[in-house]
């Protein structure tokens, strides 16, 4: 009686795992439930009576589903086969049932597959033993976070699909698909390469206009520290090539316009494709997409090279303003050939275009570099700019420069100045960590937000000055600076974790204004003392 039991108990779990979303449906099925109940009782009672295996009735179940006359049938006795095999041990006929049941039902949910499978490994008391199920399962979570992202594409971007697989991502808010709000946009759709060396691809099959076609697309990274490589292919042919996008918390998301003016009136297969670039947080987000029309100048995304100054410099040109870039997709690649030397003045214009942007690892390594002239135009330093520059001694940082991204002087051991004129506004994680030469530094009062690791292991620092409006101070900003005696904040406190200060032995107090209504009534600040003397 027991073994009767399981097998119309395996019955009904089969009913209950479909979806309405599956064919055949739910209806469909409960009407077949009876039938497979008649043509396996001879199998059933075969069982009873110890006269044949659980392996033995999946074999014979597997058989009838192939005779099935409907689709519901057919369900019901491969999953009834899958779990007689999971119940006798056989994992292995187990797993190539539950692959012979996809390529038979072809529209089953991956959850469904899922249930069918968690269901059936209650009985399986190891959980190694169970592993060529698990991998199953991983595989139908996969499937269905593919399946949900695409849904998610037709939603927010119709006439776009997905061409690849997306990576499962267990963290809610990591993944792929509809994410409800990121930096400051609403209705945002989240991609990630499916690993190392396989892009994600979005496409679109279209018929452009006549007049002058461009794809619009509003992107970011996931923060200021991450990237990712975006390129835009037309009918198998780059219309823009790879590019590293790395947004700054100043500016979170980055306006691109992709002529399309070469394919007017054509039918064309669109391609969207995200790339790794150096595998740390490489998050996409796209709060646009679309195919417009306009002249396509006004935001054309190009390289150039320009001379100047003895050295040929590699950009590109946005809405008219142009960045300093290292080459396409290409890490540690110079934007300045040959490397500079000594010292090197970045030039304001380039062919008349205004130089705005100093980009991503724009001279990272170039060891011989001793000083730079930054010009005024200069509104943001990318992440690793100058990284490694170790021979750089000197650097002013000018007014118009508003942010200074990750790691943009990271490692600049030689570094013994850095002059900050008023204007920035963020100075991002790790910008001047390892800078060993470094002995004071002053914040200005329009910084707002200093990022983690921002001064740490600076081995020579002896004081640093916060002028006024810092409201944020990330983690470990200035950490194991063993030389460190004097800090001096002139404006209210300001929000920061208990281990900004870790690993400064020498520093024993801290100076703050004496009528600052934030530091009333505090003795302490970091666990070391304060002095009320600013004035």
């Amino acid at each position: 009686m027991k073994l009767r039991l399981t097998l119309i108990g395996t019955m009904a779990v089969a009913c209950a795992t479909i979806q309405l979303t599956a064919m055949p449906t739910e209806e469909e099925t409960r009407q077949a439930e009876p039938l497979v109940q008649k043509m396996l009782a001879s199998e059933r009672a075969a069982l009873e009576s110890r006269k044949k295996t659980c392996s033995e009735v999946a074999a014979a179940a597997m058989k009838l589903s192939s005779k099935a006359d409907t689709d519901a049938v057919k369900l019901l006795l491969m999953k009834g086969a899958f779990a007689f095999y999971v119940q006798d041990g056989n994992l292995k006929e187990a797993a190539e049932t539950m692959n012979a049941l996809k390529a038979a039902i072809p529209d089953i949910p991956p959850q469904s597959v899922t249930n069918i499978i968690e269901t059936a490994l209650v009985r399986v008391p190891k959980k190694e033993d169970g592993a060529q199920l698990y991998k199953l399962i991983d595989k139908a979570k996969a499937e269905s976070t593919t399946e949900k992202t695409r849904k998610d594409i037709a939603k927010l971007f119709p006439g776009w699909s997905l061409d690849s697989e997306v990576p499962q991502e267990n963290r809610k808010d990591w993944a792929s698909g509809f994410c409800a709000n990121h930096r400051g946009q609403d209705n945002v759709l989240r991609l990630h390469p499916v690993n190392k060396k396989t892009p994600v691809v979005l496409s679109r099959t279209v018929t452009l206009s006549n007049k002058n076609p461009c794809l619009l697309l509003k992107v970011a990274s996931w923060d200021e520290g991450s990237d990712f490589l975006l390129s835009v292919r037309v009918n198998g042919k780059y219309a823009m090539p790879n590019q590293i996008v790395c947004t700054s918390d100043l500016e979170p998301w980055e306006d691109l316009v992709v002529p399309l003016s070469d394919w007017r009136g054509s039918s064309v297969k669109i391609e969207i494709i995200l790339s790794a670039n150096n595998w740390w947080c490489e998050w996409s987000h796209f709060a646009r997409i679309e195919i417009a029309e306009g002249n396509g100048l006004e935001k054309v995304v190009a390289e150039a090279k320009k001379t100047f100054g003895g050295y040929t410099w590699s950009y590109r040109v946005y809405n008219d303003e142009a960045t300093i870039v290292s080459k396409s997709g290409v890490q540690f690649a110079c934007a300045v050939s040959p490397k500079p030397t000594g010292h090197v003045s970045i030039p304001p214009t380039l062919n008349y275009i205004k130089v705005v942007n100093i980009g991503r690892e724009s001279f990272r390594d170039c060891g011989e570099l001793e000083s730079v002239t930054i010009p005024e135009g200069i509104r943001a330093i990318g992440p690793d700019a100058f990284k490694g520059c170790r021979g750089l001694r000197s650097v002013t940082i000018p007014s118009g420069v508003k942010s200074i991204g990750r790691g943009a002087f990271f490692c600049c051991s030689g570094l013994t100045a850095v002059t900050f004129q008023e204007g920035v506004e963020v100075i991002g994680q790790g910008v001047f960590s390892y800078c060993t030469n470094l002995t004071s530094v002053t914040i200005p009062s329009s910084v707002t937000n200093i990022g983690t690791w921002a001064f740490s292991d600076c081995s020579r620092l002896k004081s640093v000055t916060i002028l006024g409006n810092v409201r944020q101070i990330g983690s470990q900003a200035i950490w194991n600076c063993p030389e460190l005696t004097s800090v001096t904040i002139r404006g209210e406190r300001p929000d920061a974790p208990n281990d900004i200060f870790k690993k400064c032995g020498k520093l024993k107090s801290i100076h703050v204004p004496a009528n600052a209504k934030s530091w009333a009534g505090m003795k302490t600040w970091q666990g070391i003392p304060l002095v009320f003397d600013v004035k």
